[in-house]
């Protein structure tokens, strides 16, 4: 979904009001999305969730996309990878405090992943996807790791703004 009024103001809802429930509301919504673009290829072999500091999770309770994921994956029934990810440092905000660069820059090398993936399909669950920069951290740690292919699921995407002052 693009990063509308409704979207924005529901995914707030869900990080930053505490309403880890809507994980049950977003979940069948990416679901239907999921099933769409998967309709003619196999699905991954399982879901890992984006993680999150410790210090940003003990502030709000819960990681949004950590319900998210559980809620996605038990309605596909794939398995998911509990703590598959883990960050490395806390990377600061991402909301609107940096410019695109600055996001890449602080992500590169902030994950890891926990496994061996060798020959796997991940897919990473994620509640939105606004440079890639965080996802693209991801997917590098996850084929450092030996998958064969990692696939980006978030709920929504921000639509492409001008840059920042760099």
């Amino acid at each position: 979904m693009s990063w509308q009024a409704d979207t924005r103001s529901l995914v707030h809802r869900f990080k930053f009001h505490s309403c880890p429930e809507l994980a049950q509301v977003l979940a069948p919504l990416m679901v239907a999305q999921v099933l769409h673009c998967y309709q003619d290829k196999p699905r991954p072999d399982a879901i890992m969730a984006m993680p999150m500091s410790y210090s940003r999770w003990v502030k709000r309770g819960y990681n949004q996309a950590g319900l998210l994921a559980r809620a996605v994956a038990e309605q596909l029934q794939l398995p998911i990878i509990s703590g598959g990810l883990r960050r490395l440092y806390d990377t600061g905000t991402q909301q609107h405090h940096s410019s695109a660069s600055q996001r890449w820059d602080s992500m590169q090398r902030s994950l890891y992943c926990t496994g061996n993936m060798t020959g796997l399909t991940i897919a990473v669950v994620d509640d939105v996807l606004t440079t890639g920069a965080s996802i693209s951290a991801a997917a590098a740690a996850i084929e450092q790791r030996g998958a064969k292919a990692v696939d980006a699921w978030t709920f929504a995407f921000a639509e492409p703004h001008p840059p920042l002052n760099e």
